[in-house]
């Protein structure tokens, strides 16, 4: 935080402090929510100012999608989501795979309010899921980052998430990523 702080012109720095806030809020998801928002709105915050910075870059953008959820309002992630997509004349798969994160972890947020819409959920599930799907028909294959990442606890459970690993596994380069 204190490199940040000194220089906060130097995205490199920025980034790698948004990042890092961003897994540790994610390890601690699950054993302690309280920290792991505050760590979120620290990241929230890194975010916003990449954006300000840089209002041209996509990295920029998905970072602040990928850390409103728990920081901000499931809707507010999904929004930026939609505009970001939108604005793509090409998705990739990599940003494919960023972006189904966004909705589900979404799902996941929502979930966890106190009165959870599961109209909400449901549909940015399946959204996850039609991102996740586009990816592997891209040729997505890091199999290591999409079990590393809590961001896709939403979707895992779903018989619809083993099927794209199966299609992930059965990939010709599936072995390249190693």
């Amino acid at each position: 935080r204190e490199l940040y702080d000194e220089n906060p012109v130097l995205s490199d720095r920025r980034n790698r402090l948004h990042v890092s806030l961003m897994r540790l809020a994610g390890v601690l998801r699950s054993s302690d929510l309280a920290r792991a928002r505050e760590h979120y709105a620290t990241a929230r915050t890194i975010a916003e100012d990449m954006v300000q910075a840089d209002s041209q870059s996509l990295t920029t953008h998905v970072a602040l999608a990928l850390v409103t959820p728990f920081s901000g309002t499931p809707k507010q992630a999904t929004e930026l989501a939609d505009k970001t997509l939108a604005d793509i004349s090409k998705v990739d798969a990599e940003l494919a795979v960023d972006m189904a994160r966004v909705y589900s972890a979404s799902a996941e947020a929502e979930s966890l309010a106190s009165s959870p819409d599961s109209e909400a959920i449901a549909r940015w599930q399946k959204r996850a899921l039609a991102l996740l799907s586009e990816a592997v028909a891209g040729g997505y294959c890091d199999q290591v980052y999409l079990d590393g990442e809590p961001d896709l606890d939403a979707v895992r459970p779903l018989p619809e998430y083993k099927q794209l690993q199966e299609k992930m596994l059965a990939a010709p380069n599936a072995d390249d990523s190693n």
